[in-house]
């Protein structure tokens, strides 16, 4: 599916020094990628509108590359909304979204006024890269109509091992009493046009000062600890209790201190 993407925040950040993926207003665009030596079939549906007389669909759009982008204007009526299972009205085509410039693409919206229908921007790129949408809105010419904010995230659902953990609007979360080995944390969006599949990252969580990974936290790891600094065995950084990648008495004391509970 599409995706929010702020290029200020990916790792490492492509703004400012990629100026082809700047937003032609604000940090963030739609964007969809194209698959590889296969066709794109990638859906952005707003929500239900009533049209009027006059109204058009406007956004601005963009290749990032030359490959050859495109993508089409379609209509869902009586309800429906799923490009899998319901039926739609192609109303426009671009073939060739340019390069190297934000074009605004309209679409005539007049034919289904007194309707209420979602306006969806279907991508249809055939092993292409990647190309951007912004300002999606449907209204009048003069601009008494809507600015549908499809792509802004209305909150984020957490999972942690398939049981919902929060419900956040900002995309952090802070997790208490994760206890050691392995876990799959689980992200979805939720717009004003409908939820994300989950998106799923395993992650496995080790139980600190636990060095010879038996799941406790003893005498065992600290003789690890002094082995080393007596140099009888070298267990390289596996022992640095203190991130400060010195294996001394201080990661001993660390872990003493750990082990008598006075710290957590």
């Amino acid at each position: 599916p599409p995706m929010i993407f702020n290029p200020w925040n990916t790792v490492p950040a492509m703004m400012p020094t990629d100026k082809a993926v700047m937003a032609p207003s604000g940090d963030k665009t739609v964007i969809f990628f194209s698959p590889q030596n296969n066709g794109a079939n990638k859906w952005l549906v707003s929500p239900e509108i009533t049209i009027r007389e006059g109204f058009v669909c406007r956004f601005t759009a963009k290749a990032y590359s030359e490959y050859v982008e495109s993508m089409s204007v379609c209509v869902f009526k009586d309800g429906a909304q799923n490009p899998q299972t319901d039926s739609y009205e192609e109303v426009s085509t671009i073939s060739s979204v340019t390069f190297g410039a934000w074009t605004i693409y309209e679409t005539d919206l007049s034919q289904y006024a007194g309707q209420t229908v979602r306006v969806a921007v279907h991508y249809t790129s055939f092993d292409a890269f990647f190309a951007q949408i912004d300002d999606f809105y449907v209204g009048n010419l003069e601009g008494d109509g809507t600015t549908v904010n499809v792509g802004d995230v209305q909150q984020y659902n957490v999972t942690l091992d398939g049981s919902l953990v929060a419900n956040t609007t900002t995309p952090q979360v802070v997790f208490n009493d994760v206890t050691a080995g392995t876990h799959e944390l689980g992200i979805q969006a939720q717009y004003v046009s409908g939820t994300s599949e989950y998106t799923k990252y395993p992650f496995t969580l080790k139980l600190i000062g636990d060095f010879n990974e038996d799941k406790a936290v003893d005498v065992s790891d600290l003789s690890m600890i002094i082995n080393q600094i007596l140099g009888k065995c070298d267990y390289g950084k596996r022992c640095d209790m203190n991130g400060d990648r010195v294996i001394d008495i201080n990661d001993a004391s660390a872990l003493i201190n750990l082990m008598l509970g006075k710290v957590q």
